[in-house]
């Protein structure tokens, strides 16, 4: 997805961070956002193996015990009758929050 609207990465001629920057700044949505998304978590959780502490640490240690979660419901059916079983879904699943492809939802 990422390659074919960038090309093929030419590791070796451009630093992996140069390839990365210019993945993470380009106006990308939707999948391909997904695959640099995944990337940029791998490289992340990479450089926190490295340096052998949780990346939490990594990046300067807790700063609250829990982090609120929201639930990504791209692909469900947005229909009202739908939308009901979706929200009740949700919150069954313990989630406060969703997000939909529509701003005014």
């Amino acid at each position: 997805m990422v390659v074919g609207k960038m090309g093929a990465p030419r590791l070796g001629r451009i630093p992996a961070s140069k390839y990365c920057a210019m993945a993470l700044t380009a106006r990308y949505a939707g999948m391909d956002m997904e695959a640099i998304s995944l990337c940029d978590n791998a490289i992340w959780d990479i450089k926190a193996k490295a340096a052998n502490m949780p990346l939490n640490q990594l990046l300067g240690g807790l700063t609250q015990e829990t982090l609120p979660a929201y639930i990504n419901c791209f692909g469900y059916s947005f229909q009202p009758d739908d939308m009901v079983r979706t929200v009740e879904m949700v919150k069954k699943q313990g989630f406060k929050g969703m997000k939909t492809p529509y701003d005014d939802l």
